[in-house]
């Protein structure tokens, strides 16, 4: 396809006030003051100066920065992205609202409620909801009255603090605290009923005490260093955790389970085993939302960061393509362009922004015999008494262009189409300007306005033919409440 060898350049950009609004040829180009009081695809930053349509995952600061119409997380996004655990800003995906990752709460929509209630933590799950304290969490802590214990409260996996168990001091009494059992002695006074101290322990040790075998323990049972109720042998059990200290328990989510290598590790990437319990008396698999394969960018095609689903599996996302543009690295497309080089084909750079329209070039001034196909950046020429090529008779030719529109503001935008000779103009497939006639450049043909949705891409198609004699010139502008009248910008078109 030829390309940047047949491309004419756009024409130059004069300021109203110093020039008259009339084609003031210079060679075979021309400057105009119609419509070109701004640069093509800027708007106004309230303070005087200009801001480009930004490509997805650029850094942005507000809306109207962004060919997409949406500034969300510090970066140009392709939706609004302010829900519940969503975010434009995850490192690997900038610029495409993803699930927030696990641990992390980037619009504050999740409220801590406080350990008590065993409902939401502050973060979210890395599944688009809020987490909620981990199963085992301790939500209310323990009682001691006398001799009898009622160990710490935990949280389940429904939400609840499940009570703690009750258990007997015996044979010692509660300490002074009134939260745990007493574990040694002085004197007589510390043990129950009619149990005399002896070498620091009432009799036998209590539930809960340190051991080494269960011949110490009153209860007969010895289990992860602690004097236990039974033998607590059970997969992510354990009669050792804190605050439930004599009571086989089950090993809160996230904890390891002893001995660790119950639960041996896997490979991330693998989404198996993270080494430690899921609260339930299991291995725990890697949460859903963690990382399990990096982002990718390769022939201008752009693959997020994986993550698995906590169901041993890994999610790969969907691809997509950079817009327009290259990759810029092994994990990043540009969003800039400097040459054609940089954008992907049939893609060309203008002004720093890939994009531009499909042209179709014909010898006939009827859309028929095709003499060529090229991409053009905007529709903003003007041929004089020359010809887009040799290819075509300066008298006698047409061209058709197409492809894709974004608008950055949901609001009515009107078109002005400047053609000698004629055009036709549709947007989202409907005809909209209908003038294929013999008729000079002006005065303009101008839409009604029409209402276009931020960062939604329309069809766009521009028919055009020169029939008479000379000059032979095209430009489509547009304007909206929001955009200043302008030649619509290579960043606002794609020849998709």
């Amino acid at each position: 396809m030829l390309k940047t060898q047949l491309r004419e350049r756009p024409w130059t950009v004069v300021a109203l006030e110093t020039c008259a609004a009339v084609l003031v040829v210079v060679g075979a180009l021309a400057t105009s003051c119609v419509n070109l009081s701004y640069p093509p695809g800027a708007t106004r930053d309230g303070g005087g100066g200009f801001v480009a349509h930004l490509q997805t995952g650029a850094a942005c600061t507000k809306n109207g920065e962004c060919r997409s119409g949406f500034c969300s997380d510090g970066y140009c996004c392709t939706e609004k992205c302010d829900g519940t655990c969503v975010t434009c800003g995850r490192a690997g995906s900038e610029g495409r609202c993803v699930l927030a990752e696990a641990g992390s709460d980037p619009h504050d929509s999740c409220p801590d409620e406080g350990v008590a209630s065993c409902g939401k933590n502050g973060a979210c799950d890395g599944t688009g909801s809020c987490q909620i304290y981990p199963i085992g969490t301790i939500c209310a802590d323990a009682r001691c009255q006398v001799q009898q214990i009622v160990l710490v409260s935990r949280c389940t996996a429904s939400g609840a603090c499940m009570p703690g168990t009750q258990q007997p001091c015996y044979p010692f009494l509660c300490d002074d605290t009134g939260t745990k059992c007493r574990t040694s002695c002085v004197d007589n006074s510390v043990c129950a009923n009619g149990i005399t101290c002896a070498n620091s322990v009432c009799g036998q040790k209590a539930l809960g005490t340190a051991c080494a075998d269960g011949t110490e323990c009153v209860s007969g049972f010895c289990a992860q260093g602690v004097c236990c109720t039974e033998a607590c042998s059970g997969l992510c059990h354990s009669c050792g955790l804190k605050g439930s200290e004599g009571a086989c328990t089950l090993v809160p989510a996230g904890v390891p389970p002893t001995p660790a290598a119950a639960c041996a590790t896997t490979a991330a990437a693998t989404c198996g085993m993270d080494g430690t319990c899921d609260g339930v008396g299991a291995c725990r698999l890697y949460l859903a939302g963690t990382p399990c394969s990096a982002t990718t960018c390769s022939s201008a095609m752009l693959r997020p960061a994986a993550a698995c689903d906590g169901k041993n599996s890994c999610q790969l996302p969907a691809v997509s393509t950079c817009g327009g543009y290259t990759c810029d690295t092994a994990t990043t497309c540009k969003t800039t362009c400097a040459t054609d080089s940089e954008c992907a084909s049939p893609s060309v750079c203008d002004q720093g922004a890939c994009g531009g329209l499909l042209a179709q070039y014909f010898r006939q001034s009827n859309l028929s015999d095709l003499a060529f196909s090229r991409t053009d950046a905007t529709i903003n020429f003007n041929w004089g008494a020359g010809s887009p090529s040799p290819l075509l008779d300066a008298r006698n030719f047409s061209v058709r262009w197409r492809g894709k529109l974004t608008a950055r503001f949901t609001e009515p935008y009107t078109f002005y189409a400047a053609t000698d000779d004629g055009e036709r103009l549709s947007i989202g497939g409907k005809l909209v300007i209908d003038h294929f006639v013999l008729k000079p450049a002006l005065p303009e043909d101008v839409t009604t306005p029409i209402m276009l949705t931020a960062g939604k891409p329309v069809d766009i198609i521009l028919e055009y033919f020169e029939g008479g004699g000379p000059p032979a010139s095209a430009a489509l502008s547009w304007s909206s409440p929001s955009e200043p009248k302008a030649i619509i910008p290579t960043s606002a078109l794609a020849p998709q």
